[in-house]
């Protein structure tokens, strides 16, 4: 008897599995048409990954579903994952469902996180060449209830229910700073995992404020090859936010993060080149950084490269492209990109003026705590411009700016009671 090594897919991560076995090589062709769903199984990981013969996704996906079918757990797993993906098939997170239940029936820790994950979102309904799937309704609690359950199962699990409670830190704060702390203590965490409790420990998420512990999670998800934690430490070293200040190795770490393609050292990169700070000034090279960065749907890289265009900084003025930036980075939630959003609309810079719509995205930028939307919104209400005059709530608004520390809205204040 030896062992025959299946994979099974956890997100981007392959867990790597191995179960007795008493056939290999040409063998298992013939016992995998014979019904064998081990054998089904081991040939779908072996067309998937191109292992022992060419990869093909389309065929893993059939040896899959005839293993999963049969009753085999992490075929059923993987063809669940092949179906959320688009992995050799249409891709349908109805089907996705279906097959997690089964191998979260036969006690499946992965299946079962997979399942709560898509639980925690919901899915819509699906007409397709599956069948007719209804809709499932998004139940936060119950998935994180089912993501508490595995969590104490299955160490990995503790990572992916911190990864849901952060997305309502504010309610799950301690829960979340309780779960990474018990996490983080297991040999090799996952680096992101790192991250997020870094961030908690830097923040004061879910307790007190411990700079020096949140950068030693950061260097240690830097040194197991987070890009992002690597350019976070960057920041620190740059401005001294918990280590000495040393921007020589801080412009070497964000140098690397962007040739690996971060997206915050992308950005950082390229607000060094427009500044001229430690390294050429170089406008043209700061929006070719900015535009890179903002490829992918990065918010804060849009808006820099709004304010290039709006500013006419490495690349022609074009004040259209520049609201068309500000735009994707508001809709990506970006509050500063809302604000100017709001002041586009204001002004009539790159769209027709619309004192409503500005009103709008000034309140957006507010409602994330954006203190200049604070003011803006504020200057609106007092005006009437755009929305009903209120000056009592205009009121309120700049004075909430103002103890944010916004000059301008104090400014406004002082000038009020004269």
């Amino acid at each position: 008897m030896r062992a025959v090594p299946v994979y099974l897919f956890a997100g981007t991560v392959f867990l790597s599995l191995f179960v007795p076995c008493t056939h290999g090589g040409s063998e298992v062709d013939g016992l995998a048409r014979q019904g064998d769903t081990v054998a089904q199984f081991t040939l779908g990981n072996e067309y998937f990954f191109g292992r022992n013969r060419q990869a093909n996704p389309v065929l893993a996906v059939y040896w899959f579903r005839k293993a999963a079918d049969g009753g085999n757990k992490l075929a059923q797993y993987n063809l669940g994952r092949c179906y959320e993906r688009g992995w050799g098939c249409t891709r349908s997170p109805a089907m996705a469902m279906k097959y997690y239940r089964m191998a979260m029936a036969q006690k499946l820790p992965q299946a079962t996180l997979r399942y709560a994950e898509l639980l925690y979102t919901g899915i819509k309904a699906e007409k397709s060449v599956y069948g007719e799937f209804p809709e499932v309704k998004a139940d936060k609690d119950s998935a994180l209830t089912i993501m508490r359950l595995e969590a104490a199962k299955l160490p990995y699990g503790k990572f992916v229910l911190a990864k849901y409670l952060f997305q309502d830190a504010p309610k799950h704060g301690k829960e979340l700073r309780a779960v990474l702390a018990e996490y983080v203590t297991i040999p090799q965490p996952h680096p992101e995992a790192l991250l997020l409790y870094a961030s908690c420990l830097r923040t004061g998420i879910g307790g007190e404020v411990n700079t020096p512990l949140g950068v030693a999670m950061l260097k240690r998800a830097a040194a197991a090859g987070n890009m992002e934690a690597l350019a976070q430490l960057a920041e620190v070293l740059d401005m001294g936010l918990g280590l000495p200040i040393d921007k020589k190795t801080a412009l070497e770490y964000t140098r690397r993060a962007a040739q690996a393609g971060n997206q915050r050292a992308l950005v950082n990169l390229g607000n060094a080149h427009l500044a001229g700070i430690n390294v050429e000034y170089s406008p043209a090279l700061a929006f070719e950084y900015f535009q890179r960065a903002a490829g992918s749907g990065y918010p804060p890289a849009l808006r820099k490269v709004g304010d290039c265009y709006f500013y006419g900084m490495g690349t022609e003025k074009d004040l259209v492209k520049a609201f068309d930036s500000y735009r994707a980075a508001a809709v990506g939630g970006d509050d500063e990109a809302r604000c100017l959003v709001g002041m586009c609309y204001a002004n009539g810079h790159g769209i027709t003026r619309d004192d409503a719509a500005a009103f709008y995205w000034f309140s957006r930028a507010a409602e994330g705590g954006s203190v200049k939307g604070m003011r803006k919104m504020g200057i609106a209400l007092l005006d009437g411009r755009g929305v009903r005059q209120d000056r009592v709530r205009g009121m309120e608004l700049l004075r909430r700016a103002a103890a944010a520390g916004d000059a301008a809205a104090r400014h406004l204040l002082e000038n009020s009671r004269k």
